[in-house]
């Protein structure tokens, strides 16, 4: 669908189906094969980088950046020009394998088929098996957190030598989790292909694709972001809950009864926001999405790290919970800080100028107090400067969240909020969104939105009409029109259509980048028809996960 950027008036535009923006021209990617992997490894590409647009309408900052220009063919593009395999294909998909799966069926219980999945595409190395019922059987990740605190966030290069030096021990260690002897006793082998850092993509990549040609196995290629979406569904699968690994025992008592779980189905509006990523995308479907707004410039968890560093707190396991656990003893009021894009009534995010607001608030709080380079800020100084800029950090979040579920309540009738990515682990921001979701079934608050919004229709009917009239184009008999009814007849608040929302939030280890995520994320793939060949596997660094939502300008 269009919709004005500064109205809720909306235009038709088919979101199932191609979108208009992938009918540009798109650069081809270089690919991976298996000759150049198992003989000159050292030669293999990834797909070019293309400049990027002066003026950018996507922007994610941070180690995975993607834009959703310049070129980039998204990855929902990519699905639209695929189809799920008939049972026939999918039979000579198999043959010659060495395991067998079903066709587009998952297979509960201790009879399902496993997958076992890696994911480099950042600084940890992470491998899990997974069952086809959504079972973690084994599972492993090196963390790279000493490497981030020596270099003060992520070094490209060293984290490439750190995924090498210990993927094979993180895949032997996930398997004998799994009580499997090697990779010849799983269904399936997937990994992340984007987007992500390349240096190290490109470790994870070959190394499934050598033990898919080595063992025989099927492959399935992840997006990294469809991973982080589509976590928040396996998080309300009772077959997840049941398992007994380091992802689910921190998060419910020991032999406890699991309770029904909601189910979140299709279509969700999902929340990323991570290191690399802030964003809101609609989730139609597995490869269907639609990114209605994503950030300008830092992202939410970026900015996090930095205000940690400015104030002196630890960042080897990222700044986001040494600050959040700073600001619990803060005054949210205490520092005088600018909230991003205030006029700005889009979907977009940005955080480079509260960083900048915040680092100028620090220094200020420094000389006041007279301090040396050496000295570090008195304990309650960072309390209330932590506090006063994670308020206007998740104030933002609130803001953009806010118009996005109006707009899918209009336009689709959404009403599942999942929260992903790192920064979902946020005890602040999860308190939040819970009020958000549940002020939605309010009515005093929708009529109050609806107030507002007739108001605001009104006022863009008149500016049109005057605008006709100075043309000579106005009908007869419209001067007189200025009340609610005549300007828009059609709009009438409805006190009986409200909801409250339903917030899904995975636990917090399923929010990191984690093995589990990408096994998951192949097991949807698969329910849905789709298998990958691991002969020929693209390399994608910055890989848009949907076209952009257009919003037409007011005239």
């Amino acid at each position: 669908m269009e919709r004005s950027r500064h109205s809720s008036t909306f235009v038709a535009h088919p979101i199932i189906g191609p979108s208009p923006l992938t009918t540009r021209q798109r650069r081809p990617s270089p690919r991976l094969h298996s000759a150049a992997i198992e003989e000159q490894p050292e030669t293999v590409t990834a797909e070019p980088h293309t400049p990027q647009p002066k003026k950018r309408r996507l922007l994610i900052g941070g180690a995975k950046a993607v834009g959703g220009k310049g070129g980039l063919e998204s990855y929902t593009h990519m699905m639209e020009q695929l189809r799920p395999l008939t049972q026939e294909e999918w039979a000579g998909r198999m043959e010659g394998m060495s395991s067998s799966v079903p066709h587009m069926g998952s297979v509960e219980g201790e009879g399902g088929f496993t997958v076992l999945a890696i994911e480099t595409s950042c600084d940890d190395t992470a491998v899990a098996i997974l069952r086809s019922d959504g079972t973690i059987l084994g599972e492993s990740i090196a963390s790279q957190d000493a490497l981030g605190e020596r270099f003060g966030g992520v070094n490209p290069a060293a984290a490439k030598d750190a995924h090498e030096a210990n993927i094979n021990a993180t895949i032997s260690q996930a398997l004998a989790r799994a009580a499997m002897a090697d990779v010849g006793a799983v269904d399936v082998v997937a990994v992340t292909t984007g987007p992500g850092l390349e240096l190290c993509l490109r470790v994870g990549v070959q190394v499934a694709q050598r033990l898919c040609l080595e063992h025989r196995k099927p492959f399935v290629s992840v997006h990294h972001l469809e991973g982080h979406c589509l976590s928040a569904r396996l998080a309300q699968r009772q077959a997840f809950w049941a398992s007994q690994t380091w992802t689910t025992e921190a998060f419910r008592p020991p032999d406890a009864a699991i309770e029904p779980l909601d189910e979140l189905g299709f279509p969700f509006l999902s929340l990323l926001v991570s290191g690399g990523h802030t964003q809101l995308t609609l989730v139609e479907g597995v490869g269907r999405y639609v990114v209605l707004g994503g950030t300008l410039d830092d992202a939410l968890g970026e900015a996090y790290d930095k205000a940690a560093r400015y104030l002196g707190l630890p960042v080897g396991g990222g700044g986001g919970p040494a600050l959040e656990a700073a600001a619990r003893d803060g005054d949210p009021s205490a520092i005088e800080l600018p909230t991003p894009l205030q006029k700005k009534p889009n979907l977009d995010f940005s955080y480079a100028g509260l960083k900048n607001a915040f680092r100028l608030a620090v220094e200020d709080r420094r000389r006041s107090l007279g301090l040396a380079d050496s000295d570090e800020l008195p304990r309650q100084d960072v309390a209330d400067l932590a506090a006063s800029f994670q308020s206007v950090a998740l104030g933002h979040i609130e803001d953009r969240l806010h118009r996005a579920m109006v707009l899918c309540e209009q336009q689709w009738g959404v009403t599942s909020l999942a929260v992903v990515g790192g920064v979902a682990a946020n005890q602040e921001l999860k308190r939040r969104l819970v009020n958000l979701c549940a002020s939605r079934g309010d009515p005093s608050v929708r009529e109050s939105e609806f107030r507002r919004e007739a108001k605001r229709r009104q006022n863009r009917e008149r500016k049109r009409r005057r605008r006709e009239r100075r043309e000579g184009q106005a009908d007869e008999g419209l001067e007189g029109a200025d009340n609610e009814g005549g300007l828009v007849p059609n709009f009438v608040f409805d006190p009986s259509v409200h909801q409250a929302w339903k917030l899904f939030v995975p636990p917090p280890r399923l929010c990191r980048d984690n093995g589990v995520m990408i096994a998951w994320a192949a097991l949807e793939k698969i329910y849905s028809g789709y298998l990958d060949d691991a002969s020929d596997v693209t390399l994608r660094p910055r890989w848009p996960l949907g076209d952009m939502w257009v919003q037409q300008e007011d005239s």
